[in-house]
C-alpha cells in the first residue's frame, strides 16, 4: 500500500509541473488576444512609428534607438526596453518622450506584432 502511495504521489507531481500555461492570467491573455490580431509591419507598425518615433529616433539614433524602416524598426522591438518604455514600465524612459502613453489597444498591436514574429507585410 505504501508503494502505490508512493507512485500515485509522484505521478501527481509530475502532472502538475507538466502543466504549461502560466499562472499569470494576463500571459494566458495575450496569446489569446494574439491569435485573433494579426498586425504587419507595413500596414499597422509603421504608421504608429512615423507618427510617434521617427521624429527623433531615425538615423541620427537619438538614445541608440533606430526606427527608419522594418529592419531596424524589429531589432528594436527585440530589445525588453523597447516594450517597457512604450508602456512607461519604471525600468525605461518612458516614450514617446514628453507625450501620453500610447493607448492600450495601440500597445496590443505592437506586442502581437512582436508575439506573432514581426511580420512585414
Amino acid at each position: 500500500m505504501k508503494k502505490a502511495l508512493t507512485i500515485f504521489s509522484l505521478c501527481l507531481m509530475i502532472w502538475a509541473c507538466g502543466d504549461k500555461e502560466s499562472s499569470d492570467p494576463a500571459d494566458n491573455n495575450m496569446v489569446t488576444a494574439c491569435d485573433s490580431i494579426t498586425p504587419n509591419y507595413t500596414d499597422n507598425i509603421s504608421v504608429v512609428v512615423s507618427n510617434l518615433c521617427t521624429p527623433c529616433h531615425t538615423t541620427s539614433s537619438e538614445g541608440g534607438i533606430n526606427v527608419s524602416n522594418y529592419n531596424n524598426t524589429k531589432a528594436a522591438a527585440q530589445q525588453s526596453r523597447f516594450i517597457a518604455a512604450i508602456k512607461h514600465e519604471s525600468s525605461a524612459k518612458a516614450m514617446p518622450q514628453g507625450q501620453a502613453k500610447l493607448s492600450d489597444n495601440t500597445i496590443q498591436l505592437i506586442e502581437c506584432w512582436i508575439e506573432n514574429g514581426f511580420p512585414e507585410n
